[in-house]
């Protein structure tokens, strides 16, 4: 636990510091009927190179609580589990609502 705290300092020193930060953003749906970890395994192994080749240190994605079986895959593939609270505006509320999150962090 330790170490994942440490390494989102890291990550967020890193975004606030003077050096640009870049990122991927990528969302991934894979058919039921495709082995979906080997899938997801062949992407992560792509995104872990390019991010590699970038110079970039770290790889952060999040999920829900409820997303068990992909919070498993990422914890499989060697990244720290961090559970923290989201604010977020719900329109259909009209207010600001917490969502529970699980970060998951991996330095390169």
């Amino acid at each position: 636990m330790e170490q994942a705290i440490d390494i989102r300092r890291q990550t967020q020193e890193a975004i606030d510091g003077s050096n640009p930060a870049y990122c991927f953003a990528i969302s991934l749906l894979v058919h039921p009927d495709y082995h979906r970890e080997e899938v997801a395994g062949m992407v992560l192994r792509y995104i872990e190179d390019e991010a590699s080749k970038r110079k970039m240190e770290y790889i952060v994605t999040g999920e829900t609580p409820d997303e068990i079986e992909a919070r498993k895959f990422w914890k499989d593939n060697g990244f720290a589990e961090i559970h923290q609270h989201e604010f977020r505006y719900k329109p259909q509320l009209s207010s600001a609502g917490r969502i529970e999150r699980y970060l998951f962090i991996k330095k390169l």
